[in-house]
């Protein structure tokens, strides 16, 4: 019953976040270039009404997206919810770009949804950890760090391929990061909140402050992903990295069990075919 309910939340929340992607890019198609190192340049996405209100949206999804976290777990749910806001965007976005969907977009929504069948038969159990327990402490450190120093080797990239097609690529993998470890402490979070004593609940707080900048952070990257290399390429990469690092850190730090390998590795593939499918969407939509 419970994952019938998780399911449930994880559609409504997909849609929110469809929606709330669409209103953003309204809001960001009429500004100038975003820049990281122009304050005003970043400020001009908050300027926006348009940007706003998809923001807001996003919140609501966001809270959704916890409640399914909580029932299911990250390992899971997050790329359930990825799959299902993918499919549920270009229905969304069609009357935006004013383009028909045609056999190839069909197609790969199609798979999309056949993916997230996949992932809900491979049986993915929910987390198994005690928020007061050192193991879960140690493994959410040494994940953290382990992200950390992978996330500094990618931004070296980015600053050096300044001018580069390899700047947008590096800005979408450091994008798809952020959102994955903003998954990653969102389950953490919950984790704590669950736990007994005031401690636990103020850290469970920190971490979703640490979510709340990390999707902030990850938003203007992928924006400025769009705008420095390919559409369909950056969506791609962050849909990708986002996903291995979400799983990564269920099975590791939340002793999420996947008891059936092949559906669920199935499942993430045509979940990469299903986006891949959807490019010459994705591109007209972020030009």
């Amino acid at each position: 019953m419970n994952v019938i309910i998780g399911i449930i939340v994880s559609i409504f929340s997909s849609i929110l976040f469809a929606i709330s992607t669409v209103l953003q890019k309204k809001g960001v198609s009429d500004i100038p270039e975003v820049k990281m190192s122009d304050l005003d340049s970043i400020l001009n996405i908050v300027r926006s009404k348009n940007w706003r209100n998809g923001f807001i949206i996003g919140q609501v999804a966001f809270v959704l997206y916890l409640f399914a976290l909580a029932i299911m777990g990250v390992a899971i749910a997050h790329p359930f919810i990825l799959a299902l806001q993918l499919a549920f965007l270009p229905i969304f976005a069609s009357s935006l770009i004013k383009e028909k969907l045609g056999k190839v977009e069909t197609a790969g929504i199609l798979i999309l949804i056949t993916a997230v069948t996949f992932l809900y038969l491979s049986d993915v159990s929910r987390t198994n950890v005690d928020p007061a327990s050192s193991v879960f402490l140690n493994r959410l450190l040494i994940f953290s760090l382990i992200w950390s120093a992978a996330f500094a080797v990618i931004v070296l990239v980015f600053l050096l391929t300044r001018g580069t097609s390899m700047r947008g690529s590096a800005a979408a993998v450091l994008s798809g990061s952020v959102l994955g470890m903003s998954a990653v402490l969102s389950q953490a979070g919950i984790e704590m909140i669950a736990g007994d004593g005031t401690n636990f609940v103020l850290t469970g707080l920190f971490f979703f402050f640490c979510v709340l900048i990390g999707n902030v952070l990850g938003t203007v990257l992928q924006q400025i992903a769009y705008q420095k290399g390919k559409a369909g390429v950056s969506n791609s990469l962050n849909n990708g990295v986002s996903m291995t690092v979400s799983v990564m850190g269920g099975i590791f730090i939340f002793s999420q069990n996947i008891h059936s390998v092949t559906l669920f590795v199935t499942g993430i593939v045509m979940i990469m075919v299903g986006c891949g499918l959807l490019i010459r969407f994705q591109e007209k939509f972020n030009s």
